[in-house]
């Protein structure tokens, strides 16, 4: 269901099972409430248990984890994330299965941050012009990036980001893509010799481990903003 194979819908609520083969004849059925009705929120809590199941599956055909002790651990999964989504207001940044669609698709919790505004930014007025597309009721800082007839975020965005590639680097930019600022960050911020947890919190990348990845806690913005402002900015 919605690209999700764990994914379905019981009445109004969603569920995530699993069946695990044990023995050829035998399987472990792992099956929990997700607690919502919203597909949305069900769609980023399957991805989240999915993913913490497989660091796990060799363990319950090897009967070293048993199913109550999986299914208590993937329930306290479900709790955690819920509380995450709600405290970091997800909902709004995701991503229908419309390529065109203005909302932002989250493929992992650690894709929706929190990041400080680069010091060259505050000095050339920015959270002004934020202040003044809020007053003036615009949902969008920049007015000019949407599709005239969808009103969405489309090829529109994308031409204006090559745009300002060709402009900037030339005949140097021509094989770079959007994505390709992310790596740039990342790249520029392994030589300023940032720590590496507070790359990944910036860029959108999750632990390296199963710990981190579940018991990570996100890098505070005043800790991060030495990083952000290590990058140059020529503006």
């Amino acid at each position: 269901m919605h690209g999700q194979p764990h994914l379905s819908r019981r009445g109004t609520a969603y569920q995530w099972r699993r069946r695990i083969r044990v023995f050829s004849t035998k399987f472990v059925d792992l099956k929990l409430s997700l607690g919502t009705t919203d597909r949305r929120v069900a769609t980023i809590l399957a991805r989240k248990i999915s993913a913490e199941s497989d660091t796990f599956m060799d363990g319950i055909i090897r009967t070293e984890i048993s199913p109550q002790e999986a299914r208590a651990w993937l329930a306290d999964v479900i709790k955690r994330e819920r509380a995450k989504i709600e405290e970091l207001q997800m909902l709004r940044r995701f991503d229908s299965l419309d390529p065109l669609d203005d909302m932002r698709h989250v493929k992992t919790l650690s894709s929706c941050r929190i990041v400080p505004i680069h010091a060259r930014l505050i000095e050339l007025r920015f959270l002004d012009h934020v202040t003044k597309m809020k007053r003036a009721g615009h949902r969008d800082l920049f007015l000019d990036l949407r599709e005239p007839k969808s009103g969405k975020h489309g090829k529109k965005l994308g031409r204006r980001m090559r745009q300002i590639i060709d402009d900037t680097l030339g005949a140097d930019g021509a094989a770079l893509p959007f994505h390709s600022l992310r790596h740039y960050v990342q790249n520029a911020l392994e030589h300023a010799a940032i720590d590496d947890k507070i790359i990944r919190d910036i860029v959108g990348h999750e632990g390296r481990d199963i710990h981190e990845k579940t018991y990570h806690k996100p890098t505070p913005p005043n800790l991060m903003r030495p990083a952000i402002d290590a990058l140059p900015l020529w503006v």
